[in-house]
């Protein structure tokens, strides 16, 4: 997959990204960001197309934590990896970005339990 840089004020959290509850201490991540850029691309995907004349907006998919410390830092733009896929198979791509991490699954940290039945 391709990636591309867009503006960071185009990406928008999903009901899918908002899983986790807690981002946790952003600290070395975002001086790791500021210090060496951004190693792995977000993912996003498009969202409904614009109306004429506004940018395209995008949902994302996994990176919530990158996010916010790109966001914290203030850069205007950000790496992504956008992929054309709907809801539900970005709810999947999601969970096997996040949810099976063993260090990450906690009721605080998943939100709720009901992603593994409901999305994938």
């Amino acid at each position: 997959m391709a990636t591309k840089k867009i503006k960071v004020d185009y990406i928008q959290e999903t009901s899918i990204s908002k899983f986790r509850v807690n981002h946790g201490d952003l600290t070395a991540l975002t001086a790791s960001i500021k210090k060496n850029g951004l190693f792995n691309p977000l993912r996003v995907r498009p969202l409904a197309k614009p109306s004429s004349g506004k940018p395209q907006q995008y949902g994302l998919i996994s990176g919530a934590r990158r996010l916010a410390c790109i966001r914290k830092l203030g850069l205007l733009q950000v790496t992504v990896e956008i992929l054309d896929i709907n809801e539900k198979k970005s709810a999947s791509i999601w969970y096997h970005d996040n949810g099976l991490t063993k260090s990450l699954r906690s009721p605080t940290w998943f939100g709720s339990p009901a992603i593994s039945t409901r999305w994938v």
